[in-house]
């Protein structure tokens, strides 16, 4: 069984009256990579600055590689890319590698850094003639300079082009395969199902899913039947075959566990039906439905 190097024990987390985290368990083991997803205000930050030891816990024990939170023996060991990132824009990536690899004892070469999250092509340009996913590159190379052994990203590729995001998931994909484990928050879903092998989700501060990606899909394995078509959508909601169902403009989405028996019943129904397609669930509609099963029990507390 392996030692986890991130060992998280009934953490909880209070301002005043209000609780942001409780009773938190969590562990991150060596070349894993998690992708920690939730809603604004789940937790999620709070949950990655008291790992970094950044926000003090109000209960419970957070340990780095054995050591406390915040230590320098587990800071040594960590690397960040925070979502605002400030460096001065006059210096190359060169300047700015050879700077912070000076804060370290044992740096990777430089070379190295270049080579790994390719830089080749930018690294003797000013930051400010650099694009958004050069920079992101930058910031990763940066977040390496000292070799960690767990790399924290938030929010890596916000606000990046579809091609700058594919190519920052490429260079994260080497960071793994060079054995780093990684936590990852962000909100693009798919970025979660290209990169995590695991998934924790947050509700409220409390984890409602830890475990493999995988695994998450099969829990809510329905499917989704799409079709252009003048349904009442009030009315296919009420058959008890059908989970839920919306229009966007003229066309329908089916949510159902029952794909047979609902296609035979729309197919009897004599309405007009036109580009039908089934689908697996998507990692949105399944967050899509845990928030909204959440906000159903919260509801019916308050009532």
């Amino acid at each position: 069984m392996q030692t986890p190097i991130i060992n998280v024990v009934d953490v909880t987390k209070e301002y005043g009256n209000t609780t942001v985290l409780s009773a938190i368990d969590f562990k991150l083991n060596h070349g894993e990579v998690v992708a920690l997803l939730g809603e604004n205000g789940a937790g999620k930050t709070t949950l990655i600055n008291t790992i970094l030891g950044l926000t003090a816990h109000s209960k419970g024990a957070v340990k780095v590689f054995d050591a406390d939170a915040g230590s320098k023996t587990a800071r040594q060991r960590i690397g960040c890319v925070l979502q605002d990132t400030q460096l001065p824009d006059t210096l190359t990536p060169i300047e700015h590698l050879t700077l912070f690899s000076s804060y370290y004892p044992t740096p990777l070469p430089l070379e190295v850094l270049i080579d790994l999250l390719s830089l080749e092509d930018f690294a003797h340009r000013r930051l400010n003639q650099l694009s958004g996913g050069q920079k992101q590159r930058l910031y990763l190379a940066l977040a390496m300079c000292g070799d960690p052994d767990i790399i924290f990203l938030d929010e890596p590729t916000v606000g990046l082009d579809i091609h700058s995001r594919k190519q920052l998931w490429n260079a994260i994909k080497k960071l793994q395969q060079a054995g780093k484990s990684i936590i990852l928050t962000t909100h693009y879903l798919e970025e979660a199902d290209a990169l995590a092998e695991r998934l924790v989700y947050l509700v409220k501060g409390q984890i409602q899913f830890d475990g493999a990606m995988s695994e998450f899909k099969k829990q809510f394995n329905a499917k989704t039947i799409c079709a252009i078509s003048d349904l009442d959508i009030h009315e296919v909601d009420a058959w008890d075959t059908v989970t839920a169902v919306t229009r966007n403009q003229d066309r329908v989405s089916i949510v159902t566990h029952h794909v047979e028996a609902v296609l035979a019943r729309l197919f009897q129904s004599n309405v007009n039906l036109s580009d039908l397609t089934v689908s697996s669930q998507t990692l949105e509609n399944i967050m899509y439905q845990i928030s909204q099963q959440n906000s159903d029990v919260v509801k019916g507390v308050d009532q």
